[in-house]
C-alpha cells in the first residue's frame, strides 16, 4: 500500500524532529557533564591551594610557637602576706629561665630592700604590694633595667620553703594571682622540674645594711647588682641600664602626678632614680631639665610622652641624674582638658 505524500512528509518531519531533540538533549548531556568536570576540578584545585597554605601557615605558626618555647623568660614571683587590710610583699625572686639551656637563676630581693618605687620615692620593697602588682613590676623594671614577662604571686609560706629548697616550680604551682592562666602554671612548673639541681640557682641581692635611728633596712650595692644584671640577663639588661635617669619633682601640688608621670615614664623606656616634691607647688610650667647635650633626643621623647613641658639645658652633668621633670600646672590643666 503507497503511503500518500502528505503522510510521508509528515513521517519525515517527525522523525527529523526526533533526531534533533535527541542531539539536542545529547548537548545538553554533554554540556552538564562537562560543567560538573570543571566544577570538580576547580574544587580539588583551590583545595589543594587552599591545603597548601593552610599547611604553611600551620607550618609557620608551630614555627614561633617553638621559638617562644626556646626563647627566655622573665618571672617576677611576688611572697605575699597581709598587713592590716593591705597586701606587702614578704619578698621577690626575679627569675630568667632559659629553657634552650635548660637553667633557670633567680635574684632574691628581700622584703626590706630600699628601691626607688616609681612615684611613691625611696621605700622597702615591700611597700610595692601596697598599690598594687602591677606597682611592684614597675619597681622592678625600673631597678634591674629589664622587661618582667610574667608575674606570679605566692604566699609567704610558699615563698619561704622556696628560699629553703630552691624548688620554683612550687610558686607555678601554688600560685594565688598570676597573668598565667592554670594550664600554662603547670606546664612552666614541669618544664623547671627537669631542669637539674646545678642548673637552678638562686643568688641574694648584694646588698649593704643601712640603720636609720633604731632600724636597719638594706640597700643595694649597685656596681655589684649590674654585674650580676648583666651575668644572668646579658644584652637585654645593658640596653635597659643604658637608658637616661630622670628625677621626678611635683610642683603643681596635684596629688599623685609623681606616680603617674614615673609610670609613664619607665614604660617609655626611662629609669625614675626619685620622686618628690618640688621646693614649691606654684610651678606655672613643665620643665624638662638636661645636664647633657647628648640626651637631647630623651628630652624631646619625655615632652612627647608627657604631652607638655619647656625644654631647658644646663651644662652641668650630674653624676647620679641625666635629666629632671619638674611638673607645672601645665601638666594638671592637660589632664582636666582630656
Amino acid at each position: 500500500m503507497k503511503v500518500p505524500y502528505k503522510d510521508k512528509r509528515r513521517t519525515k518531519k517527525y522523525l527529523t524532529s526526533r533526531v534533533q531533540k535527541r542531539k539536542k538533549k545529547k548537548r545538553v548531556t554533554v554540556t552538564a557533564i562537562f560543567v560538573v568536570v570543571l566544577a570538580i576540578i576547580a574544587f580539588v584545585a583551590f583545595a589543594l591551594i587552599f591545603r597548601g597554605y593552610q599547611v604553611k601557615e600551620e607550618a609557620e605558626k608551630k614555627a614561633v610557637e617553638q621559638a617562644k618555647e626556646l626563647s627566655p623568660i622573665t618571672f617576677l614571683i611576688i611572697g605575699a602576706e597581709e598587713s592590716g587590710k593591705r597586701e606587702k610583699a614578704s619578698g621577690l625572686f626575679v627569675s630568667y629561665y632559659d629553657p634552650e639551656n635548660k637553667e633557670i637563676n633567680s635574684v632574691l630581693i628581700p622584703h626590706d630592700t630600699f628601691l626607688e618605687i616609681p612615684g611613691q620615692g625611696f621605700e622597702m620593697v615591700s611597700e610595692s604590694l601596697y598599690v598594687g602588682i602591677p606597682t611592684v613590676i614597675l619597681t622592678i623594671r625600673n631597678f634591674l633595667g629589664i622587661n618582667i614577662d610574667h608575674y606570679v604571686e605566692i604566699s609567704k609560706d610558699n615563698f619561704e620553703k622556696i628560699i629553703g629548697d630552691s624548688k620554683l616550680e612550687r610558686a607555678f604551682l601554688n600560685s594565688l594571682a598570676s597573668d598565667l592562666n592554670d594550664e600554662s602554671l603547670k606546664k612552666v612548673a614541669e618544664k623547671i622540674e627537669e631542669i637539674s639541681d646545678e642548673r637552678e640557682k638562686i643568688i641574694m641581692l648584694p646588698v649593704s645594711t643601712l640603720t636609720v635611728g633604731e632600724e636597719s633596712y638594706l640597700e643595694p650595692k649597685k656596681e655589684e647588682v649590674e654585674k650580676l644584671v648583666t651575668l644572668i640577663w646579658g644584652d637585654a639588661s645593658i640596653e635597659g641600664r643604658r637608658a637616661a635617669k630622670v628625677i621626678i619633682l611635683n610642683g603643681c601640688a596635684l596629688p599623685g602626678v609623681g606616680a603617674e608621670v614615673a609610670e609613664k615614664l619607665v614604660e617609655a623606656g626611662f629609669r625614675v632614680i626619685d620622686t618628690k616634691n618640688a621646693d614649691h607647688w606654684n610651678y606655672e610650667q613643665t620643665e624638662i631639665i638636661s645636664y647633657k647635650e647628648e640626651n637631647k633626643a630623651d628630652t624631646v621623647k619625655i615632652r612627647r610622652t608627657l604631652g607638655v613641658g619647656t625644654i631647658k639645658y644646663k651644662n652641668a652633668p650630674q653624676e647620679l641624674v641625666d635629666i629632671t621633670v619638674l611638673i607645672g600646672k601645665d601638666y594638671s590643666s592637660k589632664k582636666l582638658e582630656l
